[in-house]
């Protein structure tokens, strides 16, 4: 049921990267209405940077792989750490989870991403969110 804006599928990222997660259903639809805490796990030539909510009564520690989403949301933030494949599994505690794959290539001299390379994350417990 977590989905996240970077979704399940491949992407390229020469930069830190944010993934939208959103609890949703098949549909895309996202439920506001409920929260899960959720864990975040990255293997490969990255690392996870941070994760929250916009909780704003959280007591989490942004760089804990563990938080609870607020309104059915949260966003993690991975850092490729080298060139190559990236897998970001997302999972709740009710065992629903998703991934998605990144492929760090270098970073352009001023260590960002061309614009047509940002908006290419796919779906999944972490599906891609609009906006």
């Amino acid at each position: 049921m977590p989905s996240s804006t970077a979704g399940s599928g491949s992407r390229r990222c020469r930069a830190d990267r944010n993934l939208d997660i959103a609890l949703s259903d098949r549909t895309g639809v996202v439920h506001v209405t409920q929260n899960r805490v959720i864990t975040v796990t990255v293997d490969g030539p990255g690392k996870l940077q941070g994760l929250g909510s916009d909780d704003p009564k959280s007591e989490n520690n942004y760089a804990d792989a563990c938080c609870e989403t607020f309104e059915g949301r949260a966003m993690a933030i991975i850092r490729p750490t080298g060139i190559g494949r990236i897998t970001v599994r997302i999972t709740s505690e009710q065992g629903e989870s998703a991934q998605v794959v990144l492929h760090a290539t270098r970073p352009t001299p001023d260590g960002q991403m061309p614009d047509d390379e940002r908006d290419e994350m796919p779906a999944g417990l972490a599906q891609p969110v609009a906006g």
